[in-house]
């Protein structure tokens, strides 16, 4: 599948942060980087249809997109009965327990949890989603080493799975040793 975005154009009062940025993505990772204030999470939202440009003559492919803002915020119930509800709308069967004990999550309400466990159970909400697009925000930031590499596992079967991963970040090397594309955003004025 080929996602297209063209034309993208966004403002902010007189702050342009997007000005025509057009783009054809395929399946496999992309990696959007570029200094703070760039608009990486502004495409990002774009692309999820989150926000939406300041032009009216812009063109997104229609599709499923799952997103991953890099504030999160989840329910705060324990993780395990979080991460059930997520596999039951999306009609997911998985050994939840299994898939946390993986993860190293103690399975406490959310709000107890340290920023990097908040983030693992996010990612998790990710995994238990069947999308066509997978659209990341920063999403090692708080994560050690271990979960960093269970996330780098985790987007290398998406890419296996012939999906389109797009990931902003400032730490390109973790994802040094899988094929990917850099789309180097860069200051408009």
């Amino acid at each position: 599948m080929i996602f297209k975005v063209r034309n993208i154009s966004k403002k902010y009062g007189r702050k342009i942060v997007l000005n025509k940025f057009s783009y054809e993505f395929k399946s496999g990772l992309y990696l959007l980087t570029g200094v703070n204030g760039v608009g990486k999470s502004t495409l990002l939202k774009i692309i999820s249809k989150i926000i939406y440009p300041s032009n009216d003559n812009y063109y997104i492919t229609n599709t499923k997109v799952a997103y991953l803002c890099e504030k999160i915020e989840l329910i705060n119930i324990r993780v395990i009965n979080f991460l059930n509800k997520i596999a039951s709308i999306n009609d997911v069967e998985v050994d939840l327990k299994k898939l946390i004990t993986e993860w190293k999550i103690p399975n406490k309400r959310i709000n107890n949890l340290s920023k990097g466990n908040k983030q693992k159970v996010a990612i998790l909400m990710m995994l238990l989603t069947d999308s066509e697009i997978y659209v990341f925000d920063e999403p090692t930031n708080a994560l050690d080493e271990f979960a960093v590499a269970k996330f780098i596992s985790f987007v290398n079967d998406l890419i296996n799975n012939e999906k389109t991963v797009i990931i902003s970040t400032h730490d390109k090397e973790c994802f040094k040793y899988l094929k990917h594309q850099e789309i180097r955003l860069e200051c408009l004025n």
